[in-house]
C-alpha cells in the first residue's frame, strides 16, 4: 500500500491555527519539526503578541525567521503564572532539547578549572574538567590547559601546598622529592601547624580570586614584621614571594580605577556565526578573555545574551559584583533577580554607555567582531575548499565528512587498521579508532 503523502501546506495551516489560539498570559513556545524534534524554544510574557510576531507575511520576515518557519509544524505552549517562571522553564527545555535555532552554550568539560577542598586539613590544587556542586571552590574555567598548568606552577613554587594524593597523603612516611625542591610543606610527614597551612590557603584563595595587590600587602606587612623580629630568613622567603607577586601583576593589564570585580560580554554575529567574548575584570585588571562561538541563532541581540548568561553562570561558582552587556536585554532585571536566587548574590547587570564601563564593553564587542570575521572566513574557505574537493573527484555531494582508513601488518599476519575522520575540514580526534582485526586470515 502507497503512504499517503505528506502536504506542506495543511501543516502550515495548523501551525498558524495553533498561533491563533495563543493566549496572552506569560509562558514559553515549543516550536517543532514534521518528526518532533524541537527546533526552537522561546518565552514571552505575553504569548499571543509574541507569536503574533510569525504571522506576518514571509517577504517580511529575516531570512532565519524565514527557514524556521518554513521546517516548523507544531507549536506547544506552556502558560506559567510569571515571567519569572516562563524565564526558568525557557532555561531547563534547552537544556533538555538543545533546540538548532536556540544558543546552546557547549559543555565546559574541555576546560580545565582548578579545584581546591577548604574542609580539608591540608587541601591542595587539583585541576578538574568539570564543575560539581560538591562544596568545594573552584576556579575559572581556564583559557586552555596550557594557562592552567602554568598558574598551578606558579602556585606550587610560590604558595607550597600539598602535592600527593589523598591515599599517599595518609600513608607516606618520609618527605618526597616536592619537599627536598622547596615546593611543598610535606604536611604528610611534617608537624605542620593546621592554622599556618590555612593561612596559605587563604593566599591563594585571593590569588586565584585576582586580589594580588591586596596579598601584596599582606605579605609585605609580614616581611616587615619578620624583619623587626629579626627573623631573617622567613623575612628573605616572604621578599621573594613578594617579588613573585608584583612579577604577576606587572603582566596583567589595569583597565578599571574602582578596583572591582566585572565580567563584561560583547556579541557580534554575521550571516554564518555568533560569538560572545567575555573578559574577566578581577580587582581592576583583566585576567583573560574567552571567545564562545554558536551557529548563529533564530534570536534578537538581548535574547541571544540572556540565554548565554544564564546558562554560562550555572555553571561557575566565582561571579563578579557587576555584569556589563554590550546589548540592552528586555528581560534584565528577572535575569538579575534569577541569579541572586541561583547564587544567593546580588549582581548589577548594567549596559554602559560611557565612561570606562563603556570602554570595556567596545573592547569586548572589538574582540567579539575580531573572532566572528576570522571563523566565518574559516569557514568560507573549508566550504571552498570542500566544493573544490567535490568537483576535482566528481562527487555526487560535498564531501563534508571524510574518513580515511589504513591497514598495515607484520609479512602479512596481525593485522591492524586506524581510522582518522574529518568533519567540514577539522580533524574530530574523538572519532579516531585503532582496530586488531581477527576475523579474516
Amino acid at each position: 500500500m502507497d503512504r499517503p503523502k505528506h502536504d506542506p501546506s495543511s501543516t502550515q495551516d495548523d501551525f498558524h491555527e495553533q498561533l491563533n489560539r495563543a493566549t496572552p498570559d506569560p509562558g514559553v513556545y515549543v516550536m517543532k519539526d514534521i518528526s518532533g524534534r524541537v527546533l526552537y524554544v522561546g518565552k514571552a510574557r505575553d504569548l499571543r503578541k509574541r507569536l503574533s510576531s510569525y504571522r506576518k507575511p514571509e517577504q517580511m520576515l529575516d531570512i532565519k525567521t524565514r527557514v524556521l518557519i518554513r521546517k516548523v509544524v507544531g507549536l506547544e505552549t506552556i502558560v506559567t503564572r510569571s515571567e519569572k517562571e516562563a524565564l526558568i522553564l525557557e532555561s531547563n527545555l534547552i537544556k533538555r532539547y538543545r533546540p538548532r535555532y536556540n544558543v546552546n552554550l557547549k559543555d565546559d568539560k574541555r576546560y580545565p578549572s582548578l579545584r581546591l577542598d577548604t574542609r580539608q586539613d591540608y587541601p591542595k590544587l587539583t585541576i578538574v574538567r568539570k564543575i560539581q556542586k560538591d562544596g568545594a571552590m573552584y576556579f575559572g574555567p581556564f583559557a586552555s590547559a596550557h594557562a592552567v598548568r602554568e598558574t598551578l606552577r606558579f602556585i606550587d613554587k610560590t604558595f607550597k601546598l600539598r602535592k600527593c594524593k589523598r591515599s599517599e597523603f595518609k600513608t607516606r612516611t618520609r618527605p618526597c622529592l616536592h619537599c627536598q625542591m622547596q615546593r611543598c610543606l610535606a604536611p604528610c610527614c611534617m608537624d605542620i601547624h593546621k592554622g599556618d597551612y590555612a593561612d596559605i590557603v587563604r593566599e591563594v584563595i585571593l590569588f586565584l580570586k585576582g586580589r594580588t595587590p591586596e596579598l601584596i600587602q599582606k605579605v609585605r606587612l609580614e616581611m616587615e614584621q619578620a624583619g623587626a623580629a629579626q627573623e631573617f630568613e622567613r623575612a628573605a622567603a616572604l621578599r621573594d614571594k613578594m617579588f613573585a607577586l608584583q612579577k604577576t601583576l606587572e603582566n596583567q593589564i589595569a583597565v578599571n580605577t574602582d578596583f572591582k570585580d566585572r565580567d563584561v560580554f560583547g556579541l557580534a554575529r554575521d550571516a554564518h556565526i555568533g560569538v560572545i567574548t567575555l573578559l574577566s575584570v578581577r580587582g581592576g585588571f583583566l585576567m583573560g578573555s574567552r571567545h564562545f562561538e554558536f551557529p548563529d541563532p533564530m534570536s534578537s541581540d538581548g535574547e541571544v545574551l540572556s540565554m548565554f548568561i544564564r546558562q554560562y553562570y550555572e555553571r561557575v561558582s566565582d561571579l563578579p559584583e557587576e555584569i556589563l552587556l554590550s546589548v540592552e536585554m528586555s528581560d534584565q532585571a528577572l535575569v538579575a533577580d534569577w541569579l541572586f536566587q541561583l547564587k544567593g548574590t546580588r549582581i548589577r547587570l548594567l549596559f554602559p554607555k560611557r565612561g570606562e564601563k563603556a570602554d570595556l564593553v567596545k573592547m569586548a564587542v572589538r574582540n567579539a567582531i575580531k573572532t566572528a570575521t576570522e571563523r566565518s572566513e574559516a569557514i568560507t574557505s573549508e566550504l571552498a575548499l570542500r566544493n573544490r574537493l567535490k568537483q576535482r573527484l566528481r562527487l555526487k555531494g560535498r564531501p563534508d565528512r571524510i574518513e580515511c582508513i589504513d591497514i598495515s601488518n607484520l609479512q602479512g599476519s596481525d593485522p591492524v587498521a586506524s581510522i582518522v575522520v574529518f568533519e567540514n575540514g577539522a580533524p574530530q580526534k574523538r572519532a579516531y579508532r585503532r582496530y586488531r582485526v581477527r576475523s579474516i586470515d
